[in-house]
This record gives C-alpha cells, structure tokens and sequence, in this order.
C-alpha cells in the first residue's frame, strides 16, 4: 500500500464519524422538537370558532401598556417577532380566558407550521389576571 492511501483511510473515517454525529445531532433536536413544551406569556388576542376549538395568541414578554396600544394584525407581526403562538382551547375553557391574562401554555408538540404556529394546547395555567 502507497503512503497515499494510508492518509486517505483515516480522513475517511474521521468523515464518516463526522457524518454519524451530525445525524445523530439532527435526530435528538427533531425529537425534541416535537415533543412540545411550554410557552410563558400574555393573552393579546382571541379568536372564536363555530364547531371546533377557539384560539388564544399568547405572546411573551408583554407589558400592559401595549395591550391597549396594537390592532390584531399588529399582534400577530409581535408573536412573529416575539416567538409568540396561537392555542387552540375548549371553548368552555375559553370564557374563564380575557386579554391580559398571563398565562404559562402546556402543548403536546403537534404544531402548524404557520407564523405564528398554531398549537394544541394541554393545559392552561393562569399566572396572574
């Protein structure tokens, strides 16, 4: 064997290593990823439905000045900014919810890819009315 191909094995397996951790890296972050989580924030806004669930955007980070200050559009422009969310809620749930709750938002993962996403909500804690 020729010096030439004693280099070239071992840049083969440290590229094969590196390909290897990459994926692995790739496949913990989409794992976690879709394993949901938890969003602290502010009800901004709310949107009432016929036949299915309604939707709460909850957008962190929010102070009560500018609860009266922005329209619904400016809202959704703040959640995009802001990693803000829709949640869709029961709508029985949804009449003990007002603009300006703070609220820490439990969601399973499964998520529209929309801006802002639109999640299912599991649970809802009032942190402060």
């Amino acid at each position: 064997m020729t010096s030439y191909g004693k280099v070239l094995l071992p840049q083969r397996e440290r590229l094969r290593r590196k390909i290897s951790l990459i994926a692995l890296a790739f496949a913990l972050l989409s794992t976690s990823a879709a394993c949901g989580g938890q969003e602290q924030g502010t009800i901004v806004d709310g949107l009432e439905h016929e036949d299915r669930w309604d939707q709460i955007l909850v957008v962190p980070d929010i102070d009560e000045e500018a609860l009266q200050e922005k329209s619904s559009s400016e809202w959704i422009e703040a959640a995009q900014d802001r990693d803000g969310a829709y949640y869709g809620v029961d709508p029985d749930e949804n009449e003990d919810l007002d603009i300006g709750m703070q609220v820490l938002m439990k969601w399973s993962g499964t998520q529209e890819d929309s801006l802002p996403p639109q999640r299912e909500a599991d649970s809802i804690v009032v942190l402060s009315e």
